[in-house]
Formats: C-alpha cells, sequence, structure tokens
C-alpha cells in the first residue's frame, strides 16, 4: 500500500531524498565500516527512569541484536 501520491515520491527521487536503499542495508553497511563506533546510547539517567543499567551499544552490537530480533520474528 503506497500513501505517498506518485508526483511527490517522484520528486523526493529526483532530489535524491528517496532511494532504493532498506533501513536494513543502512544499518549492514555502516555495521562493517565502523563495527566499534557508538551507534546507540541510553540516557544516563536511566535507571532514574526506567531502571537498570544505561547500555551503550556499538554499531557491530547493534546489527548484532537486530539480526537477533529479525530472527526471532522470521521464525
Amino acid at each position: 500500500m503506497v500513501l505517498v501520491p506518485q508526483e511527490k515520491i517522484a520528486r523526493y527521487v529526483a532530489l535524491g531524498w528517496w532511494g532504493e536503499t532498506t533501513m536494513g542495508e543502512l544499518l549492514l553497511r555502516t555495521a562493517a565500516r565502523q563495527p566499534d563506533a557508538l551507534a546507540v546510547a541510553d540516557a544516563p539517567n536511566r535507571a532514574a527512569l526506567f531502571g537498570g543499567v544505561a547500555q551503550r551499544w556499538t554499531w557491530a552490537e547493534l546489527a548484532d541484536r537486530v539480526g537477533r530480533a529479525a530472527a526471532v520474528l522470521h521464525a
């Protein structure tokens, strides 16, 4: 189901804002290019807000966790 008018899609593609690359491809490319760089981090006050310890994941760790979550959903 496409919810965006074709004219808007054509404009965004022409401007280079939209393409064929998926979010999964972007994640894997970035993880391959800079596996040890910080990708995501909890707020320092996570414990006060939600409990638990604040976490920080590199791109390699994020790609691994996303891959495992996708495998569970696929199964």
